[in-house]
């Protein structure tokens, strides 16, 4: 099996294979979240932009048949994700 580490700036949040385990599916979930810094960053945003379908995600989702499965999903999620904007009253430095 593959090692697998959440990327740069997120965090393992949680796994779900209940259903699996119940024989009630085959299908289970991990989710990924930002790590301690950049949650803070986006809870800062402007709430239009954490709203907004299109914007950062604070949590992204894999799905699988396998741990490994759902998780390299997450990761692909996690990579593909928006940086934070940092919010829009936040001093331009320089």
């Amino acid at each position: 099996m593959k090692s697998h580490n959440a990327p740069d700036g997120w965090r393992f949040y949680f796994a779900d294979f209940s259903m699996q385990a119940e024989g009630r599916g085959n299908i289970g979930s991990v989710m990924l979240i930002r790590d301690p810094d950049e949650k803070a960053r986006w809870h800062m945003q402007d709430e239009s932009d954490k709203e907004c379908a299109n914007g950062p995600p604070l949590y992204v989702t894999g799905c699988g048949e396998t741990l490994e499965a759902a998780l390299s999903e997450a990761e692909i999620k996690a990579n593909a994700a928006l940086p934070i904007k940092p919010p829009s009253n936040a001093k331009e430095e320089g």
